[in-house]
């Protein structure tokens, strides 16, 4: 079983990024499940009427007040239920195996990293850590922002205590969906544990990094550059080529 964790300030795209996520696991031949640590707030949210879609400043006032009023009690709280279907998928992985079922390995992507304790769950899982930043795109205002669910993306989007060190990558959500998708397709089977074909010249691989590199979207070194730079938070000489 595979994990990937994804944090980011509320409207940066985690959703988005998940979805996208799931769509080239599934390409490389895993099931990819979609899981959140509120998922359950969120659905108790939706069967009350407060649609994300339709009522997004109900719904984040609901889960917030819910989600802090459960935490009170018991800080682990929505870790711990995270724990609990993450361990029923690990059940039905292990079924599916025995099965000799072709595809039975899980990739569990979780879109909603709001506090340390959840990045802490990832660790110990051995997950992918990702922060999405909106990067040059401006979120809209809100009072819900100063909440306490937004303050540890704050402090990661600004480094603060260089946080973004615990992150293996950080990706930049300021251009189109197809844009995001482009940066994540080469690194899917890295984070999945997998490996591309060792024969370039086999044309009918049909493996991730291998159809990356026929069409094209295989990042090259001079985008490659360009992601580092944006991760460096320090002003350049004007001499950027040494």
């Amino acid at each position: 079983m595979q994990m990937i964790l994804i944090a980011g300030k509320a409207g940066a795209g985690k959703t988005t990024l998940a979805k996208l996520i799931a769509s080239e696991v599934f390409k490389c031949g895993m099931v990819p499940v979609l899981q959140s640590f509120a998922g359950s707030l969120k659905r108790d949210a939706e069967s009350k009427g407060y649609g994300k879609a339709d009522n997004p400043e109900k719904y984040r006032e609901y889960c917030q007040e819910q989600g802090a009023l459960m935490r009170e009690h018991n800080p682990d709280h929505w870790v711990d239920l995270l724990a609990a279907d993450v361990a029923g998928e690990a059940a039905k992985e292990a079924t599916s195996l025995e099965a000799g079922n072709k595809f039975w390995e899980r990739c569990i992507i979780i879109d909603d990293c709001r506090y340390s304790n959840e990045i802490g769950y990832g660790v110990s899982n051995n997950a992918i850590l990702l922060f999405l930043s909106p990067g040059k795109r401006s979120l809209p205002a809100a009072a819900w922002r100063a909440h306490e669910s937004e303050e540890l993306a704050h402090a990661i989007e600004c480094n603060e205590e260089n946080l973004q060190e615990l992150f293996h990558h950080i990706l930049y959500n300021d251009s189109d969906e197809k844009s995001l998708q482009k940066r994540i397709k080469a690194l899917i089977p890295i984070w999945c544990g997998l490996t591309a074909c060792t024969d370039l010249k086999n044309d009918s691989c049909t493996c991730a990094v291998c159809t990356a590199r026929r069409d094209g979207t295989f990042p090259d070194a001079n985008e490659i550059i360009t992601d580092l730079m944006d991760l460096m938070d320090e002003d350049w000489s004007d001499d950027e080529e040494t």
